[in-house]
């Protein structure tokens, strides 16, 4: 009887490859989870007035500003939002509201592993976080920082929100952390 062997570097490579399927794997099931879809927030005031198309626009814009959003379209009743970590990660959404309140919704993103699986939408945990964020500071529009431009009280359509309409900012500056250009 014969005992063949295999040599070491072939043994090795293998299981060197196994080791680096099992846990490459393993690292980008961690970046992955059930995308937080969330659910239709309503607009509540001090006094339970009913707010304005405009007010509603105006909070949004606001409070996106604030996290570093950029409003890419503005339409009456329906803003879309990019975001862009670092130039790594991007993500679009959509905001689609009313004067009671307002739904968003994913609409694309690059690098943020973006899947489904067994009929649950998937996404890295980061974009959870941003919507979090996002409508957390939606609903308390005193939380929003100074460095967020005024946003006016008239929709535009398809305009950049840029640094000229923020008149607390000084000429050149990029204080909401979007370029001054209109589309």
């Amino acid at each position: 009887m014969t005992q063949t062997t295999t040599p070491f570097p072939t043994n090795f490579a293998a299981m060197a490859l196994a080791a680096l399927l099992i846990t490459g794997s393993g690292a980008a099931m961690a970046r992955q989870t059930a995308m937080f879809d969330a659910p239709k927030a309503i607009f509540v005031t001090e006094g339970g007035d009913a707010i304005t198309q405009a007010q509603a626009r105006s909070q949004i814009v606001r409070a996106a500003l604030g996290l570093d959003w950029q409003v890419v379209k503005d339409e009456p009743g329906r803003i879309e939002l990019h975001y862009d970590k670092q130039g790594k990660h991007q993500v679009a959404i959509e905001v689609l509201y009313d004067t009671t309140g307002y739904d968003i919704n994913y609409l694309h993103s690059t690098n943020l592993n973006f899947g489904e699986r067994d009929g649950v939408r998937q996404i890295h945990p980061n974009y959870n976080r941003w919507i979090r964020n996002l409508t957390k500071r939606i609903g308390n529009p005193q939380a929003t920082p100074a460095k967020a431009a005024e946003p006016s009280t008239q929709p535009k359509e398809n305009v950049n929100v840029t640094q000229q309409e923020n008149p607390d900012c000084p000429a050149g500056a990029d204080c909401a952390g979007n370029r001054a250009s209109t589309q």
